[in-house]
């Protein structure tokens, strides 16, 4: 049997490509699980310590991409304060009053629509991404294996 780069059966570039595909998949599933673990955390911290409250809307930005909802309220502490509504709904305009949760310790992060957990679903998609890269890197082993 021929061995070689150019040989049927031998090493070549199907096998450095499965070796890229393979680093590639790492990396993303490392990626994946740092942005579920963030958005985990910050979902979890606004369910135990976050505080509800009612907040006008000061700016509604529509791209294509998506809209961008700037918010101002006042804390239980009776500061005002502006922040973006990550979960908000992309149908509001300026002047519209939306119910909000804050986390009190962190007035100057996102904000979220009460009843809108989009860090909990952003983790659950992170989490979905780490699960197929986590079978691409598998199968992509298993296939390097029998090489």
């Amino acid at each position: 049997m021929e061995v070689g780069p150019g040989a049927s059966g031998g090493v070549g570039s199907s096998h450095k490509g499965r070796v890229g595909l393979l680093l590639w998949a790492a990396v993303g599933i490392v990626f994946f699980l740092v942005v579920a673990c963030y958005a985990g955390a910050i979902d979890r911290s606004l369910q135990i310590r976050g505080v509800a409250a009612d907040a006008r809307v000061v700016e509604a930005i529509r791209r294509p991409k998506g809209t961008t909802v700037t918010v101002e309220f006042v804390s239980r502490d009776g500061v005002a304060v502006t922040a973006e509504c990550s979960s908000c709904s992309s149908d509001l305009v300026e002047g519209d009053i939306v119910q909000i949760r804050y986390d009190p310790a962190f007035l100057d992060s996102d904000v979220e629509a009460v009843g809108n957990r989009g860090h909990r679903r952003m983790a659950l998609f992170a989490l979905a991404m780490v699960a197929c890269l986590s079978v691409v890197a598998g199968v992509t082993a298993t296939r390097l294996r029998r090489r």
